[in-house]
């Protein structure tokens, strides 16, 4: 392909190193993570509608579902731009701080409209009986504390496929917080620069192994445990990928090539390495394309969370509002609304959130602040 004079949609990309790619408007990482939220609302219309897991046809081929697969991509895509992010930061405060505005405040705000709008609209109680049930205050609770993401609102979405199932989605966040506290504890005594680097690099090595030795064959419920291994594999390969960016050179032909291995490797220890190096080798080449006006979109509107974290509830509700909606037409319509909620999310609270960083940075520095060593590039 060739570069079209004037409109840049999409360019012949040659290889590039990823230091080059990492460097601001020189990515389309936005576009993709609004691509992967978009893809999770795919796969979970299947499940939505059907109840069942194998709906989606990539559990047949791969043994996950294309949601799943986005979720992979995203903890690929978290560890590289959060390690990163965590190596341009004048503190561990400083750092903490962005990822809490970045998660709680829309998370809370989605929490709080599903129980006090959506809630009292979908549930087959009155409207008095659904504020006096106790499940209430305890869904609040729990599902914003990230304790569980299986809490039920009381009798909402009972009857459907997927039974008192509000956010199932939020279940994977507690697991992003748990990588990102581990990130930031390494970068804390110092494992993130200069030649510790190398030892960093050892411990991701370790960490990626011995996750791998944790996790059973197939696709069996997992633990607590084996779920942080899980996340931890395609997480610490995103870190590993951004302390060795000077070294990665980013071309099509490389995820092509790891295609082979990575599903040879289905069902055995082996499986979500392989399956990740081929997602991120995939994710960087795609991230070289420019995509038009979309790029410049993606990077100053960054919808992705809210898709996240509003699509399930939106989902379900058009469910039980169009019984026998079709796993196609729930896409279809979902999608709008969806994108609504997540513009609106975006707009209202996720962005001013963000501006509270340096007051608040500044407001904690008045106590001891631990500050991230000196480091080079």
């Amino acid at each position: 392909m060739r570069t079209i004079p004037g409109r840049p949609f999409i360019r012949a990309p040659r290889p590039v190193s990823l230091t080059d790619l990492l460097t601001p408007d020189a990515n389309s990482f936005g576009v993709l993570r609004l691509a992967l939220a978009v893809i999770v609302l795919v796969s979970h219309s299947l499940w939505f509608v059907t109840g069942q897991r194998d709906a989606d046809p990539l559990v047949a081929l791969t043994g996950f579902t294309s949601g799943e697969h986005a979720v992979q991509a995203f903890f690929l895509l978290s560890g590289l731009l959060v390690a990163r992010s965590i190596e341009k930061s004048g503190s561990i405060v400083d750092f903490t701080v962005a990822r809490a505005l970045r998660i709680f405040q829309g998370l809370i705000v989605c929490v709080l409209l599903t129980a006090f709008v959506l809630g009292p609209l979908m549930t087959r109680l009155s409207v008095p009986a659904y504020f006096a049930h106790p499940d209430l205050p305890i869904y609040i609770a729990k599902t914003a504390a990230l304790v569980t993401a299986s809490a039920r609102l009381p009798d909402v979405f009972e009857g459907l496929p997927l039974a008192g199932l509000v956010n199932g989605s939020l279940w994977t966040l507690k697991f992003e917080i748990l990588c990102y506290l581990a990130l930031g504890g390494f970068a804390a005594v110092g494992l993130m620069v200069g030649k510790c680097r190398i030892a960093m690099s050892a411990l991701l090595l370790a960490i990626i192994a011995l996750s791998s030795l944790v996790l059973p064959a197939g696709t069996t419920r997992y633990s607590t445990a084996q779920n942080l291994a899980y996340f931890a594999i395609p997480f610490s390969l995103g870190v590993l990928a951004c302390l060795a960016r000077d070294r990665i050179r980013v071309a099509g032909i490389v995820p092509v090539v790891l295609a082979a291995p990575a599903y040879l490797a289905i069902g055995s220890p082996l499986q979500h390495v392989t399956t990740g190096l081929c997602l991120g080798t995939l994710l960087l080449w795609l991230a070289t394309f420019r995509y038009g006006p979309l790029r410049a979109f993606a990077n100053r509107t960054d919808l992705s969370f809210g898709v996240y974290i509003y699509a399930g509830p939106i989902q379900q509700s058009l469910i039980q509002c169009v019984p026998g909606v079709t796993a196609v037409g729930m896409t279809a319509v979902a999608l709008a609304p969806v994108l609504g909620a997540a513009w609106l999310s975006w707009t209202l609270v996720e962005r001013p959130a963000m501006g509270w960083r340096q007051d608040l940075v500044r407001r904690i520095a008045a106590a001891q602040v631990v500050t991230v060593p000196n480091r080079t590039a």
